[in-house]
């Protein structure tokens, strides 16, 4: 009987959260690549809207703090079992290599109708043409030489392999 009352507790509680979560909003006053990114899971308070692009990231004056705070004590406070200077290295090296927020990281995102795809890898190729193109007239216009390369071994994220470009200026 207790089991029965531990189950239907836990259900009644995912059941409850899932009503409680809402749906991401379209926010009019931002630009709708911010509301793609959001929606697209990118949500980080760093993130902002940027009329040129160029000031779109910021990163946090709070975290630059903390980590300047986290070095400054580490010679007075080392970590149970280390030197001051051994959890120095350790707190520097964590902050060299804990990465950016995702709105940090360059990042491409597409979104096409149902309809105009018959199933995901049809709806990625359609997504590769249309990133190709756009490479490729961003570079006639800037007079610069583009070439995919297409017989290279790349790795694969999600399945799906790198693409590799070759860059030339006349």
């Amino acid at each position: 009987m207790t089991k029965l009352k531990t189950i239907c507790f836990a259900v009644t509680t995912a059941v409850l959260a899932g009503c409680a979560a809402m749906p991401r909003q379209y926010d009019d006053e931002s630009s709708r690549a911010l509301n793609l990114a959001r929606s697209g899971g990118i949500y980080d308070q760093d993130l902002r809207d940027s009329p040129d692009g160029t000031r779109s990231y910021r990163k946090s004056l709070v975290m630059g703090a903390l980590d300047l705070a986290s070095l400054a004590t580490s010679l007075d406070a080392p970590l149970r079992h280390l030197t001051g200077t051994q959890t120095l290295l350790f707190n520097a090296t964590d902050i060299m290599m804990t990465p950016d927020n995702p709105s940090a990281r360059p990042s491409l995102m597409g979104w096409m109708p149902e309809s105009l795809a018959a199933n995901e890898d049809d709806a990625y190729d359609h997504y590769v043409a249309v990133v190709d193109e756009a490479i490729t007239q961003a570079a006639e216009s800037m007079a610069i030489n583009v070439t995919k390369l297409t017989d290279v071994k790349t790795p694969e994220i999600d399945g799906n392999p790198l693409m590799l470009w070759s860059v030339t200026v006349e």
